[in-house]
């Protein structure tokens, strides 16, 4: 029979099976479920999301309709004024093709060999069919003929009058301006430049004498009548403006032609339809641009409209919408908060309190609200906290009775092995005349016997407990012969006060276990410490040992139940700490480095009584 006693205390508080079976089940579906808070605010955002759904949609079929209705209306308006200029210039066209077909017009190709007088009749003719011609036209233009049959040219035409010849010299200058279709050049007129859209006609009509024509027609339409009827067009939407390959744009007065000269870098000219719209981002803004192709003068119209600007009202409403939205979300998480503070609060509160009551607290209560509806129940929890509490120590002083009862009668029992050993060692010293050993074993034995038989206190200081330690071990040693021990705890360790026979059983577990298997010296060492806020003792020895599989199955044991085939000793002094000195005491089990086998034992003293200052 092992010498150290049970001195651990169990308490058991038996529920009824079936209130425990309800509570267990109702705590689960809770994790389970969501809390109140949580639902309220899903169930807002449920109802939302289709709201906005909904308006999303009906604000993006709206922007839609609006981009469309703006891409007709500029479509239409480039339309009309396409057709206008194709138009006018077709029409200026074939008057230029039946001036190169006029009887009179033949006539001044030869005008050289006619006399003064003559060619004076055939240019008064051919202005007057100029000035008949300018006078019916909507854009008036500025027609000149040039005869290049003879040695010198001969003009004649609206900016010439009809008895003022002019000969150039540089013919060659004339030939290489001409062009057969129209296109857009800048004259120097009265120190002004001034844009022109030219076209010519020649005679004779054979390609191989292009180079080399005997007569020249030459139409002039000026640009600023085409800017005014572009600035005619321009509303508060738009502001068309007229494009052709390789020149600026032309606009009216009060256009953007920097802005122009952007949207026109980002349109991809060969890709363009006859006609279409396309969105480009320019200046920070986002224009929707459309076009419309000219095939008289291989131009594009173009048109633009920033929508952000067009579409400010409907932004706007999604601004006043969206920001109703936020209030109104903002308003149900204020309701869902009130919610969870009067409804969800309370309930974990009573939650957490049944969890705490259930792990063994049985001190813990619910503080009242403030003319709250769950004061009924935490009132009623209260008082069934306060009878089971009461049940609790009533059970629990009687289980400590009949443990200080057993405890009493351990403590009063001798081992009968290890006394008879004892005896048997003096009666051989006494035989071999070795006074000194059996005065050292009857002094050590005596005084091992009368600590462990004293029962009036059940908690002493370290420095008694340790020197029964040194008599037990002292006692080893006569026997053994190969036993040495080291004690080394502060002094200020040792006034601190624990359960009595605490180092005994461990120790003995050393020696047994640990040491008595093993062959050769044997070495058993004791010291303390104070780490982490709490009291360390090690006793550590360099016997056989255990494999790490065994230190855990035997640390997890003294934290079990007891049961019948597990040793009292090391599980005893385990329960005792952790019932003396709370949860975080205990015992802990490791392999010494140099070989063996040691325990921890570590507690916090109460209050920090006895703790070094600093």
């Amino acid at each position: 029979m092992r010498p150290d006693p049970e001195f651990a205390v169990r308490v058991w508080f038996v529920v009824p099976l079936s209130i425990s079976c309800v509570r267990q089940r109702g705590l689960s579906n809770m994790k389970r479920r969501m809390n109140i808070f949580t639902k309220t605010v899903s169930l807002v955002v449920l109802l939302l999301v289709p709201v906005i759904s909904l308006y999303g949609f009906s604000n993006i079929v709206s922007v839609g309709l609006l981009e469309n209705e703006i891409k007709v209306r500029n479509l239409n308006r480039l339309s009309i004024f396409q057709q206008q200029i194709d138009a006018n210039i077709e029409k200026l066209s074939s008057y230029l093709l039946a001036l190169s077909a006029d009887p009179d017009i033949l006539q001044f190709k030869s005008i050289h060999m006619y006399t003064s007088y003559g060619a004076l009749q055939i240019k008064s003719k051919i202005i007057e069919k100029i000035q008949l011609q300018n006078a019916v036209n909507n854009w008036p233009t500025e027609i000149n003929i040039y005869s290049l049959a003879g040695d010198n040219r001969v003009e004649v035409g609206t900016r010439q009058t009809p008895y003022s010849p002019n000969a150039f010299a540089d013919n060659e200058e004339l030939r290489s301006g001409v062009s057969l279709t129209w296109k857009l050049i800048r004259q120097t007129v009265d120190g002004r430049d001034q844009d022109y859209l030219i076209r010519h006609i020649v005679q004779p009509f054979t390609s191989d004498l292009i180079e080399s024509p005997q007569l020249i027609i030459e139409m002039k339409l000026s640009v600023a009548h085409i800017r005014q009827y572009l600035s005619q067009l321009k509303d508060r939407l738009g502001d068309p403006f007229l494009y052709l390959a390789g020149h600026e744009p032309i606009a009216g007065n009060a256009a953007n032609r920097t802005l122009m000269r952007q949207l026109i870098h980002s349109i991809d000219m060969e890709s363009l339809a006859q006609e279409g719209s396309l969105t480009i981002d320019a200046e920070g803004e986002t224009y929707l641009v459309s076009y419309v192709r000219l095939q008289s003068l291989k131009g594009i119209l173009v048109d633009y409209v920033p929508l952000q600007s067009t579409l400010s009202p409907i932004r706007a409403s999604n601004v006043l919408f969206y920001s109703s939205v936020v209030l109104l979300l903002a308003l149900s998480l204020l309701a869902s908060l009130m919610m969870y503070r009067n409804v969800h609060r309370p309930i974990r509160e009573l939650m957490n309190s049944m969890k705490k009551f259930k792990q063994g607290h049985y001190n813990t209560r619910l503080a009242l609200g403030k003319n709250s509806e769950f004061d009924f129940l935490f009132v009623n929890f209260n008082q069934m906290a306060d009878q089971i509490e009461n049940l609790v120590v009533k059970v629990y002083e009687e289980k400590i009775r009949a443990h200080e009862a057993n405890l009493k009668q351990l403590q009063s029992q001798i081992n009968p092995h290890f006394l008879y050993n004892c005896l048997y060692f003096i009666k051989n010293m006494a035989k071999l005349g070795n006074d000194e050993a059996v005065e050292a074993m009857a002094l050590h034995l005596a005084r091992y016997y009368r600590y462990t038989t004293r029962v009036e206190t059940q908690m002493v200081q370290i420095r008694e407990e340790l020197e029964l330690v040194v008599n037990y071990l002292e006692i080893h040693r006569l026997r053994m012969q190969r036993i040495r021990y080291e004690v080394n705890v502060p002094e200020w360790i040792l006034d601190l006060e624990i359960p009595r026979l605490l180092f005994q059983p461990i120790v003995e577990n050393a020696i047994v276990h640990g040491i008595e298997p093993k062959t050769g010296e044997g070495m058993v060492k004791i010291s303390g410490d104070y780490r982490d806020h709490q009291i360390h003792i090690f006793i550590e020895d360099n016997g056989v040992g255990l494999s790490e599989d065994k230190r855990l199955e035997l640390e997890q044991k003294t934290k079990n139940p007891m049961d019948r085939e597990m040793g009292c000793g090391i599980w005893n002094v385990h329960q005792r700490l952790v019932y003396q000195f709370g949860k975080d005491a205990g015992l802990r089990l490791y392999h010494v480095p140099e070989g063996g086998f040691g325990v921890l034992l570590h507690w916090r003293p109460p209050n920090g009584e006895g703790l070094p200052n600093g």
